[in-house]
């Protein structure tokens, strides 16, 4: 009776589990022959999107907090 078990069981579902894996397959082909140089640029860039990430959600929970002290 879990609240997000549907939601999880979409994450452990074979279509997702075969899309995941062939989205790493892709990742592994695409990174084939990347420098050292440039898998540094890449993991800059993936750190930056990542806390662009956190912060628009932080946005929105930050104005849900300010709505409710109102």
């Amino acid at each position: 009776n879990h609240p997000y078990k549907d939601w999880i069981g979409e994450y452990a579902g074979q279509g997702y589990q075969d899309v995941a894996a062939a989205a790493r397959a892709d990742l592994d082909r695409l990174s084939n022959g990347v420098t050292e140089t440039r898998f540094k640029e890449l993991a800059k860039i993936f750190a930056m999107a990542s806390k662009l990430e956190a912060n628009f959600w932080q946005m929105g929970l930050d104005t849900g907090a300010e709505a409710e002290a109102v």
